[in-house]
């Protein structure tokens, strides 16, 4: 408490008392070292959450906070009730045929450990009426009963005879191993829950953890979530198919990795003993081998899914850990599924994306020729540029505001698609991670997928409707509903002026000699067609003048050349030819 007129306090250790004065050695700031009256505890601070254990630090806490009363649960109180005629309590002499008393022993104490008030009663015998005389006494206090036997057959139906004559009874088979046969039931007037566990005794702690437990932290209104970790197995397992095996196993840890073996001893307690966890073995899965790993749950204050929430897979934890073997296959099945659901999700709207329009084929065709070729002469005149001016009517201008909406639809529903593809494996991981087939940090992929999908939409679909309304804006640019509209009658025929164009194909009429050459065009492989091949044979042995060869030529001669009939006979005309075989 400050006194009046004081902002702060002064720690010895800042300065020197001497002669009833202070020398500062270091300066200390308005309000500093001081704090407001309940400055500890706002207004509106919650101290204490439904279902937190109230031990000595909640306590304290809120005693400092002025409160006296709180409502809790208390600890639930559980009964253990031991029958059997053939069972003994430890300490006693053990007979012939009889055997101690372990399961009631260990199980109150497991329910002890779990946080309940324990109460254990044995009764040692098979008589239904003493068993139902006991059970009815405890239920006056038992909020949870738990009835524990010696194994043998005739123990199991004295229990279960008197639990239906007093109560409702179901006795279901659990498909797990070890445990199968399962019997509860509500007993009494307050129709108070009462379990009875088998006989063995690895059973009998495997029922208690997969049952038993969660039931008593409901009780307390503690929670029973599961927290799973990962070891590797050291040595192979084996399981059956269609039931969910527990085995017991051991956890050892080496730095930041875990390994789990499974722990075989011929006494049932031994292994219980030995052991420090719970390896759950899939229903679907015949073999592990080794060096494979797997999920565990290591924290004390948990445990696996209950009875209720899931009938093939029950809750079940060991002393620290409770390590859960998956199959190896099943698993990599479903993530390939995943990142192949993920992966056309996301390739496919970027592949359609990607396509490029048809090639145009209008335009000049020369622009098409490769660089190899070379272009001498061009016969085509220069031209204008064609207008550019289209025509714009209301059916040209709802097609083309059709096609914006189109547009905007395919976009639309390329975003569907990969929305929806990342919330169905959203589920889907969030199903598997629930089943703790998979870590839920792996919701993070296709979560962060989703987020930085919406993100980018966000302000690709802002930029994508701007293009389109400035488009459409263009559309309907530069048309006015009332300008004037002519109309052009084709049908006219009487304003409109003939005009012929003729052209002469004729040849020019020239006044030249014959002598003069004639202009023809040459023959083509385009207008003259294949000559038929002719096969002729020369006889190289006929006797031949020799003459000097005449060729012809169109040069105007010097002289005329007078015909004889001397020169015009048939000799001297084929004189000049070879002959053929056969002329």
């Amino acid at each position: 408490m400050l006194p009046r007129g004081a902002n702060a306090v002064l720690p010895t250790t800042f300065g020197t008392l001497a002669e009833g004065r202070v020398r500062l050695v270091e300066k200390v700031a308005a309000g500093e070292y001081s704090r407001a009256a309940g400055e500890h505890l706002e207004a509106g601070t919650r101290l204490l959450s439904e279902g937190d254990t109230l031990d000595d630090r909640a306590i304290g806490l809120l005693a400092g906070a002025g409160i006296d009363k709180v409502m809790v649960r208390p600890r639930p109180r559980v009964v253990v009730v031991s029958s059997g005629e053939h069972l003994v309590d430890p300490g006693e002499e053990i007979g012939h045929g009889q055997s101690a008393d372990a399961n009631s022993f260990m199980i109150a104490a497991a329910a002890r450990a779990v946080g309940a008030t324990v109460f254990r009663v044995a009764v040692h015998s098979n008589d239904p009426a003493t068993i139902k005389q006991v059970v009815t006494d405890q239920l006056i206090r038992a909020d949870l009963v738990i009835s524990t036997t010696g194994g043998k057959r005739e123990d199991y139906e004295a229990v279960a005879a008197v639990m239906q004559e007093i109560g409702l009874v179901d006795s279901v088979n659990v498909a797990m191993s070890p445990g199968r046969m399962q019997t509860f039931g509500l007993i009494g007037e307050d129709q108070v829950p009462m379990l009875m566990l088998p006989g063995n005794p690895v059973s009998a702690y495997v029922t208690f953890q997969a049952f038993a437990r969660p039931m008593i932290r409901q009780l307390m209104g503690a929670g029973t979530s599961h927290r799973a970790v990962r070891a590797i197995a050291t040595q192979p397992l084996r399981s059956m198919l269609g039931q969910l095996h527990l085995l017991r196993g051991r956890v050892t840890s080496e730095g930041s990795v875990r390994q789990v073996a499974a722990v075989s001893m011929p006494h049932a307690l031994g292994e219980l003993a030995a052991s420090n966890a719970l390896i759950v073995v899939d229903e679907a899965v015949e073999s592990v081998r080794a060096g494979r790993p797997s999920r565990s749950g290591s924290s004390t204050r948990s445990s696996l899914p209950t009875f209720r929430q899931h009938p093939t897979r029950p809750a079940c934890r060991g002393a620290n850990y409770t390590v859960v073997v998956y199959g190896g296959r099943m698993l990599a099945g479903i993530l390939i599924s995943l990142v192949v659901v993920a992966g056309l999700a996301l390739a496919l709207p970027w592949v359609m994306s990607q396509r490029t329009a048809d090639v145009e084929l209008d335009g000049d065709p020369t622009e098409r020729f490769s660089n190899s070729v070379r272009i001498l002469r061009r016969d085509v005149e220069d031209y204008q540029d064609e207008d550019t001016s289209a025509v714009s009517t209301p059916l040209t201008r709802r097609a083309e505001v059709h096609e914006l909406r189109m547009i905007a639809r395919q976009a639309a529903k390329r975003r569907l698609v990969v929305v929806c593809a990342l919330l169905v494996a959203v589920v889907t991981l969030a199903v598997l991670a629930f089943l703790a087939i998979v870590p839920w940090w792996s919701l993070a992929v296709p979560g962060g997928l989703l987020v930085g999908f919406l993100a980018v939409a966000r302000f690709s679909v802002v930029s994508m409707h701007r293009s389109l309304d400035t488009r459409a804006a263009a559309v309907e640019r530069g048309f006015d509903e009332n300008e004037d509209t002519e109309t052009i009658d084709l049908t006219d025929f009487e304003g409109t002026e003939g005009i012929e164009i003729s052209v002469d194909l004729s040849v020019p009429t020239t006044t030249g000699a014959l002598w003069d050459p004639i202009p023809v065009t040459p023959a083509t492989y385009v207008s003259q067609p294949l000559l038929p091949r002719t096969v002729r044979t020369i006889d190289l042995s006929a006797p031949v003048t020799a003459t000097a060869p005449i060729v012809p030529t169109a040069d105007h001669p010097a002289a005329e050349v007078v015909e004889s009939e001397e020169t015009m006979t048939t000799d001297n005309v084929a004189q000049f030819r070879p002959r053929a075989i056969g002329e």
